[in-house]
């Protein structure tokens, strides 16, 4: 299943700084740029990031 360019950008920022915690505005900035988005936005793109990854939250 392809992975949406937002998704693929949110999965590689996280994976080159996972040495610390990544905040939420951060993500906005490097995913959306300059653009004024919800944090639903946010939410779906994580969904789809875990879900990339095989990560259903049972754990």
């Amino acid at each position: 299943m392809p992975t949406e360019p937002q998704v693929f950008a949110l999965l590689r920022h996280l994976i080159e700084n996972r040495d610390r915690v990544v905040s939420r505005d951060e993500i906005f900035e490097v995913i959306w740029k300059d653009r004024i988005v919800s944090d639903a936005a946010l939410s779906s793109r994580i969904k789809a990031a875990r879900a990339a990854i095989g990560d259903d939250g049972s754990r």
